[in-house]
């Protein structure tokens, strides 16, 4: 029985390495999946439940609960969603589903590795698991440091290495440009002229009688810090490693400090976590901002602390600054726990000061608001796209990318894409990511305390807030799932160590031993991540991810190309490309060069208002290079009375809702 366990571990894990190895799943595991299902769920009763019988199992009234509910999880996790919906194109990695087969190969690896290490009558790896004994004990001071400084420092490697310390994606492009105006000690940037020049599908700017972004002002101010300090790209290095630190303290209230150190634990070895903290986007502040609020209520309510109360409201205040919908939906429901909470412990200055602080930036996001949009009450969004983005089921189709109305089925559909993303990118590891989190609260298995339910409503928070959602997309993973991980971090390590405690005791083993093997199976599962599927997602990132990257930049430098103005041919989707220039100009087009979009005979139209620059046309050839060549069209009428001609006949600009111009 022992070698058989072995060889089926051993089997198991080169089928997964050979399905990650080809560009499909190969078909012979696609046929004997069936098979390969049944003798995992075997695996899986012999390892928790030897002896088992299932007629007796599903006699029982949990069991009638029980199994049904994993099965649907089950769906949830496996239904190769991502494929039926294409939602992305087909060469993004988060669309391959061939992870499907190598996760059903790898549960059965790991359920056959586990089996075979408890039927070994020594131990096995003793020696990596008491090292990492060792380094789990050191004090909890020089725990946080540790993974503070693995977080910044693997951020900045993957900024500067994958991501070039540029943003990527229009949404953070819009927020660096927003952080130039904020610098420059503005809210709004004057309209350049012309703007069709400086426009694009997606590019989140709004052209009004000012220029300035979609977005909510915190995230571009704390980029605005970078901005005037030459570095906006260590911005979010900095906010991930704050946030392993709060995720830290906030997971102490909710369980023994051992479970407070794996969660700590699982974020820093989060490949999902370490891209995103590389990148521009607005989700880490957030994410740093909602641990910032949950960490401050449960100390304004352990120590009753007013000044912790006021910072905790201030948290989630500037958090509704950063993605007010997430705020709402995760803040209001905990913020009403807190409330709750702390008038059952008469502690009613917590809760005045909390209200304080939260309303003074609920009150600044409206004053800007006003200052921005001309409304308290209008958002950048609706000013932006008052009909493309939408929440609930009101039958309006998505016209910019052709796309049905959204309907239940279709909220159906983003959300098991977005969880069958999160089991894959969250750790990168041979099996489904929420696997533990998954067990744990399938129903009769283990007891919940009341602060499970509480992490768990946060975690689903995100959820539901996106199921009415129409949009949807796989940036950077499930970003749209991205601010409850919190909750899934500290839900899973209380999972794991309840599916060893109940583990060793079906098994009739010491939590040592068991303790130890979990130990060496997570190690092979990071090591398999680190060398596979980390490698995987950095080359993509690092080959022009969202079609944005720095060759053109590269190449006018190479050129030494200075004072002029380069329109870019666009040769991407939705014009995402325009992105490799426009993430470079600054508000007032003042920049030693300034790039524009190609608009063909219309280039003469704005060339008159850079008189004494040099004119570029910058273009791609079919294999990504980058071509700089000179455009001579100002030959012939004056320049000056050219561009006089051009002032008088230029358009009123109103605000329409989606930033283009109307007479």
């Amino acid at each position: 029985m022992l070698q058989s366990y072995g060889t089926l571990a051993l089997l198991s894990l080169l089928a997964a390495l050979y399905a990650e190895s080809r560009a499909v799943p190969p078909p012979v595991l696609v046929w004997i999946s069936p098979i390969l299902i049944v003798v995992c769920l075997y695996q899986f009763a012999q390892l928790f439940l030897p002896g088992w019988r299932l007629r007796d199992v599903i006699a029982l009234p949990c069991g009638k609960v029980a199994i049904p509910a994993f099965g649907l999880y089950l769906v949830l996790c496996f239904s190769p969603v991502n494929e039926v919906a294409r939602y992305i194109y087909k060469t993004h990695p988060f669309q391959d589903y061939r992870w499907l087969m190598v996760s059903l190969a790898g549960c059965l690896g790991a359920f056959a590795f586990m089996n075979y290490m408890f039927a070994k009558p020594q131990s096995f790896c003793s020696g990596a698991a008491a090292l990492c004994k060792k380094i789990w004990h050191i004090p909890a001071g020089y725990f946080l440091i540790a993974a503070a400084v693995w977080i910044f420092c693997w951020a900045n490697f993957f900024s500067y290495a994958a991501f070039e310390h540029i943003p990527h994606v229009q949404d953070s492009i819009a927020q660096l440009f927003q952080a130039k105006i904020f610098a420059q000690g503005s809210l709004t940037a004057a309209l350049p002229p012309i703007p069709e020049f400086f426009q694009y599908n997606f590019d989140n700017m709004i052209f009004s009688d000012r220029w300035y972004s979609q977005y909510p002002p915190a995230h571009p101010f704390f980029l605005m810090i970078g901005v005037l300090c030459g570095c906006p790209w260590i911005i979010n290095p900095l906010f991930a490693a704050g946030s392993v630190v709060l995720l830290y303290g906030f997971a102490c209230f909710y369980g023994e400090e051992k479970e407070a150190r794996l969660s700590a634990a699982l974020f820093c070895v989060s490949p999902f976590v370490l891209f995103m903290s590389a990148s521009f986007m607005n989700h880490v502040s957030a994410l740093f901002f909602l641990l910032f609020f949950l960490y401050g209520t449960e100390k304004a309510l352990a120590s009753g602390s007013a000044g912790c109360a006021f910072v905790a409201g201030l948290a989630i205040g500037i958090m509704f600054n950063i993605r007010p919908g997430e705020a709402a939906v995760v803040g209001f429901p905990l913020s009403l726990a807190f409330f709750i909470r702390g008038i059952r412990r008469r502690e009613l200055s917590c809760a005045v000061c909390f209200s304080i602080g939260a309303m003074l930036m609920l009150l600044a996001l409206l004053w800007y608001n006003y200052a921005t949009n001309g409304d308290f009450l209008a958002f950048g969004y609706s000013v932006r796209w008052p009909t493309e983005y939408y929440f609930g089921f009101s039958g309006e189709p998505f016209k910019l990318l052709t796309r049905p109305p959204h309907s239940p089925f279709r909220g159906l559909l983003h959300t098991m894409s977005n969880a069958i993303a999160l089991n894959q990118n969250l750790f990168e590891w041979p099996v489904p990511s929420l696997l533990p989190f998954l067990v744990f609260w399938t129903p009769f298995l283990f007891k919940k305390t009341p602060g499970c339910y509480l992490l768990l409503a946060g975690a689903l928070a995100a959820p539901l807030f996106y199921f009415y959602y129409s949009f949807q997309d796989l940036c950077l993973g499930p970003r749209f799932y991205y601010i409850c991980l919190p909750f899934v971090f500290v839900l899973t390590s209380k999972a794991l160590f309840e599916i060893i405690k109940k583990t060793a005791s079906l098994r009739c083993l010491s939590a040592a031993r068991v303790t130890q093997c979990f130990i060496v199976l997570i190690l092979v599962f990071l090591v398999y991540a680190a060398c596979i599927r980390v490698p995987r997602l950095y080359n993509f990132y690092a080959d022009s991810f969202w079609s944005v990257d720095n060759r053109l930049m590269n190449k006018v430098q190479e050129m030494n190309i200075d004072n002029a103005l380069i329109f870019q041919k666009s040769h991407a989707f939705m014009d995402n490309d325009l992105g490799c220039g426009f993430l470079h100009n600054v508000p007032g087009l003042d920049s030693p060069v300034v790039f524009a979009r190609d608009l063909g005979e219309r280039n003469r139209e704005l060339a008159a208002f850079f008189p004494g620059r040099s004119l570029y046309t910058a273009s791609r050839t079919s294999s990504g290079d980058v071509v700089i060549e000179p455009l001579d069209i100002l030959a012939g009428p004056d320049q000056a009375s050219s561009q006089q001609e051009i002032k008088n006949s230029r358009p009123v600009l109103k605000k329409d809702g989606i930033g283009a111009q109307t007479q």
